[in-house]
């Protein structure tokens, strides 16, 4: 994966450690019944039961783990270790695999 930011990865290494420190949580951290509880029947007609989905920019998760009680393979992934370091591991649910996605660090 590339990017024309050079300093994308450290960006959001830099957004998890002080909103953590802080004991923030993220703005876009949605309670799942607001965003994928809703978007999960318009996509239904275009998911295929044995195919993995992919969240792409999974943050902390929240999305994820929902969307593992509905479809039978998902794989977490987000471009900061720091986030990803601090999902539940093992996940709550054997279905779900989480990833830090390979972006360059500055």
């Amino acid at each position: 994966m590339s990017t024309d930011t050079p300093y994308y990865g450290s960006s959001w290494e830099t957004y998890w450690s002080i909103t953590e420190a802080q004991g923030q949580v993220s703005l876009w951290d949605a309670d799942p019944r607001l965003a994928s509880a809703l978007d999960l029947p318009r996509f239904a007609d275009h998911l295929d039961p044995d195919k993995v989905l992919i969240d792409l920019g999974c943050g902390n998760g929240t999305q994820t783990r929902y969307l593992a009680r509905h479809i039978k393979h998902v794989i977490g992934a987000d471009a900061s270790r720091q986030r990803s370091k601090r999902l539940p591991q093992p996940t709550p649910t054997p279905r779900i695999w989480c990833s830090t996605c390979s972006i360059p660090q500055r």
